[in-house]
């Protein structure tokens, strides 16, 4: 047995330098639904969620009960059904991320790569530049010469930081005048709004990229859209993930259970609101669908707001939520997630704990 978790106050106020970190991981043995048990047998409610992979809930029975028809299921069936919901022309879907093999197809001639500072980035690429988020002016002067935009329509790799009104059709916009590839990275933002970020924002790219939570977590991955490679390309898929996304995608993924999991995490984001301004803490939450990230200091807008934020109170914050029984989110820079598998009282106890803890923190910190 490790140690226990409950530690003396001063555990905390040693933490609250910039390298603080969470000393003791949650070591999960087994989960159901929303809830997980730990080596020790402590249980937890988890809104971490494999950062917010699990969208229908561990051990969900009719995904379960699928696995034992994965022989029947085609792949075609799968392709179909996102293509419906994410009202795409053409769909394939694969069992490892794409991208590489996308990009490289698509850089034949011009070889830049344009992302924004702060999104998923993929490390294998070279002659990537980086546009600063929310910045149409630095995103015009970095574009020049570049093949392929790669870029989150809602990041969730600083937190939630959605992009400004008119952003993301300006820079769409642009780049169709200077004929570059647009693809939008919803590997973590699939499943957190029916349709996805793609069809929340009704802005349409050439291409976009979903993620694992369309099979509850399996290493599955979607490519859409109607760019001309997508009637050329094909990718090599399993079958396990295949059927359980069929599964998550008819049972799960309706447009009813995921505006239930959204109403509950309004819920629980305006209670931390009221918890925020009752006890005059300097935070901020942000939102979208199912999921919120808590930033310790301002809303960030991008990157560089982004890192002005304190990790150190949030990682505070997050070891005496773990103390009660709360995983919230991974890290400073994550978000937690209300999947279909929580309940109202899921969300209640969170309140509670979040109550409590916010309390402590705001005595330790004054």
């Amino acid at each position: 047995m490790s140690s226990s978790r409950q530690q003396p106050s001063s555990f905390y106020e040693e933490r609250l330098g910039n390298s603080a970190q969470i000393t003791y991981p949650v070591l999960i043995r087994s989960g159901k639904g929303s809830r997980v048990v730990d080596v020790e047998g402590k249980e937890y409610i988890d809104f971490n969620m494999v950062q917010g992979d699990i969208i229908a809930g561990f051990g969900n029975s009719e995904i379960v009960d699928s696995l034992g028809l994965a022989s029947s299921v085609r792949r075609r069936e799968v392709e179909e059904l996102i293509r419906n919901i994410y009202g795409l022309k053409e769909v394939k879907i694969s069992h490892s991320d794409p991208i590489k093999r996308l990009v490289e197809a698509l850089t034949l001639g011009r070889k830049k790569i344009l992302s924004f500072e702060g999104h998923f980035h993929r490390h294998f690429f070279r002659n990537v530049v980086y546009a600063t988020w929310n910045d149409i002016d630095s995103f015009k002067r970095l574009s020049e010469g570049v093949a392929v935009v790669i870029l989150e329509p809602v990041p969730m790799n600083m937190g939630i930081v959605p992009p400004d009104h008119d952003f993301l059709r300006e820079v769409v916009e642009t780049s169709k005048e200077k004929g570059i590839t647009v693809i939008f990275d919803e590997t973590k933002t699939s499943t957190k709004t029916y349709g996805g970020a793609l069809r929340s924002l009704g802005i349409k790219p050439d291409m976009v990229i979903f993620g694992p939570s369309l099979a509850n977590g399996m290493s599955l991955y979607a490519v859409g859209g109607d760019h001309d490679i997508l009637k050329v390309i094909n990718f090599k898929v399993d079958k396990f993930p295949a059927v359980m996304a069929k599964a998550v995608l008819t049972n799960v993924v309706t447009e009813e259970n995921i505006n239930k999991s959204i109403e509950l995490n309004r819920d629980l984001t305006k209670a931390y609101e009221e918890l925020i301004l009752d006890y005059g803490i300097n935070a901020n939450i942000s939102s979208w669908g199912i999921s919120s990230s808590l930033f310790f200091g301002s809303r960030p807008r991008n990157y560089r707001d982004f890192l002005k934020v304190s990790a150190s109170k949030f990682r505070l914050y997050a070891e005496m939520m773990l103390e009660r029984g709360i995983i919230p989110s991974s890290d400073y820079d994550g978000e937690w997630t209300v999947s279909v598998a929580h309940s109202r009282e899921d969300i209640s106890i969170h309140i509670e704990v979040a109550k409590e803890v916010l309390k402590l923190l705001k005595k330790r910190l004054s």
